[in-house]
């Protein structure tokens, strides 16, 4: 994106003077936007649907450009230690954040595509400078809102889609964190974004699966709240064993390790033969059994098939399972990985490390990823290794 002031001054500029100018140009001179805006593609795939046809845009100040470019100079000065350029970025925040509250207070641009991207961008800038405890869930209840105020059939188009398929994570954990039915297992939106000739993915597929748990644990409240009668006790029951089935059934599907069978790296045809954002896939599945812990103790269930209910360890059996997401983030992230891969692992090593004795050498080793990798190395401030108000966030009790 040009940088109009600069085309203003040349345009005024003898050609004499343009011609010195151009000679012996200053570092600023360089088109600041296109060097932020290259880096972050560079590195966060998931950006590329954001800033779609962004250089056609007419208006240089458009809500989504202040949005992209709050984004982009904030991860450049994150990851880069360029604290001008960073603070650049926070003081675009403000401007998109007011024109975002602009476009979310009107009846018609509140559902243009453009405003859930400029949404979206923002954040993701609160993943990277994570300015307090719960300004990210604050984003993500607006994500969550402004979706499902668009309704499903505003993401039937490739575009669309493709930021619903984004959205999709924030919805289910702002379900997930509050204990409610989440509305992304209605009919409607598990079919009209994806009509017969768009085949689910298996991130799509397992999101479906995910989105169930925070009814289920709503619904167990009300049980335990005694709300309900018997035969809505043995309906949820049989929900819940049908939500782990087909967690085993997703994997088998698309031919991954099941849970406790070794090592998920213990073989080298599993280290080549599954790319990284399969794995990070294979760590989300294991987080969500993790996450089911509470419902299989109150009904008797055993985490893993294998293992009657009767026999099992509940501690030892968690144990295990974070520590696989930990091999599975060892694994993928690391000084050549792509800074994507490490958005994809936030999730799974915050529920991992929630299932780690404290000062172990697994919940030292999560940290240690959590800590150098995540924020560090790729700084992403969310993925620092916390300890979250169970009250918040009960998904292991």
């Amino acid at each position: 994106m040009k940088d109009n002031h600069l085309l203003v001054q040349l345009a005024s500029q003898s050609p004499k003077a343009t011609e010195q100018q151009i000679w012996r140009p200053q570092p600023l001179l360089l088109d600041q936007d296109a060097v932020i805006h290259a880096h972050l593609l560079s590195r966060i795939d998931e950006v590329t649907p954001l800033m779609a046809n962004l250089e056609a845009t007419t208006v240089s100040d458009s809500t989504r450009s202040l949005a992209v470019r709050a984004l982009a100079a904030v991860y450049f000065g994150k990851t880069n230690g360029d604290k001008r350029t960073f603070d650049l970025g926070s003081r675009e925040y403000v401007k998109a954040l007011n024109r975002v509250q602009h476009d979310l207070a009107s009846s018609t641009t509140v559902l243009e595509w453009d405003t859930l991207a400029s949404v979206i961008c923002l954040c993701m800038f609160e993943n990277i400078v994570f300015t307090d405890k719960t300004g990210w869930l604050k984003h993500y209840e607006g994500i969550t809102q402004l979706v499902k105020l668009r309704g499903p059939w505003r993401h039937k188009t490739v575009l669309e889609r493709e930021l619903l398929r984004q959205c999709r994570f924030e919805i289910i954990l702002c379900a997930l964190i509050n204990r409610k039915h989440c509305y992304l297992t209605l009919p409607e939106w598990q079919t009209v974004p994806w009509p017969s000739t768009v085949p689910k993915t298996a991130s799509d597929a397992l999101h479906d699966i995910f989105a169930r748990v925070p009814g289920q644990l709503h619904d167990m409240d009300r049980v335990e709240r005694g709300e309900v009668d018997k035969e809505f006790f043995e309906e949820l029951r049989q929900r819940v064993e049908t939500t782990l089935s087909d967690l085993e059934d997703w994997e088998q599907f698309y031919q991954h390790p099941r849970p406790l069978t070794g090592s998920p790296l213990s073989s080298t045809q599993d280290i080549t033969s599954h790319p990284v954002r399969h794995k990070a896939l294979l760590a989300l599945q294991r987080a969500i059994i993790l996450c089911m812990t509470g419902l299989c103790a109150f009904f008797n269930i055993p985490l893993v098939a294998e293992i009657p209910s009767i026999l099992e360890d509940r501690k030892v059996v968690r144990k295990a399972i974070a520590t696989e997401i930990c091999q599975l983030a060892a694994s993928c992230l690391g000084h050549e990985s792509h800074s994507t891969e490490s958005l994809l692992f936030i999730f799974p090593l915050q529920i991992a490390s929630m299932n780690l004795e404290m000062g172990s050498v697994e919940e030292k080793g999560a940290e240690e990823i959590m800590n150098g990798v995540i924020a560090g190395t790729y700084g992403f401030e969310i993925g620092r290794r916390r300890e979250w108000k169970t009250s918040s966030i009960i998904l292991i009790k």
